[in-house]
């Protein structure tokens, strides 16, 4: 038989056949050996380490544990300061157009997470909780579907602003008497906004 262009071209069907095949038992020949031995050798170490941890290990006193946590938190200051020096070193690469930014305040904002109402008929409902680094206490100001401005008792942590505009974020969580999104919020409602803030 004579192998030229137009045999190829009229049989290739044939000719694909015969190299998929054997490409194929190669492929699955590969799989059921090489990968499935890394697999079972993966998880026989992880049985063994799951064994091991079970185990009982040594029992550890009080001042052991409470040293451990004093370095977790020396630890966590670090990563802050390493995630700080990070930020500040790339914080002018990535910006958003001007627009956006004055709407969202994306650089220095505050991003509400959850939201509690208390709505009392009793204006006087006592004094509003101290504030902290991720919650903030007061009463609505202004609101809508996107923020909701809080005027607070007292300053926000670290700064000196009493009256703070929260963006509300993707999954915002709004909880209290018949509320349940920031359109059931009212003027004068007690808030509790428990927040993030943008680095």
């Amino acid at each position: 038989m004579k192998f030229d262009k137009e045999t190829m071209l009229k049989h290739q069907f044939w000719f694909l056949l015969a190299l998929a095949v054997p490409l194929t038992l190669g492929a699955y020949f590969f799989l059921m050996t090489t990968v499935r031995g890394a697999i079972n050798n993966n998880r026989k170490k992880l049985t063994d380490d799951l064994k091991s941890a079970s185990a009982a290990g040594v029992i550890r006193n009080e001042k052991h544990v409470k040293l451990m946590e004093e370095k977790a938190q020396e630890m966590a200051k670090k990563e802050e300061e390493v995630w700080k020096e990070a930020y500040d070193s790339q914080k002018y690469i990535s910006t958003w157009p001007d627009e956006i930014e004055k709407k969202f305040k994306f650089k220095d904002g505050y991003f509400a997470t959850e939201i509690k109402v208390q709505r009392s008929k009793d204006k006087a409902a006592g004094k509003l909780p101290e504030n902290d680094k991720s919650h903030f206490h007061g009463l609505v100001k202004d609101y809508d579907n996107e923020y909701v401005t809080v005027v607070g008792e007292k300053n926000m942590v670290g700064t000196d602003e009493k009256e703070i505009r929260f963006q509300a974020t993707e999954k915002i969580k709004v909880s209290g008497d018949k509320i349940a999104f920031l359109r059931d919020l009212r003027e004068g409602d007690r808030v509790d906004v428990t927040f993030l803030r943008s680095k």
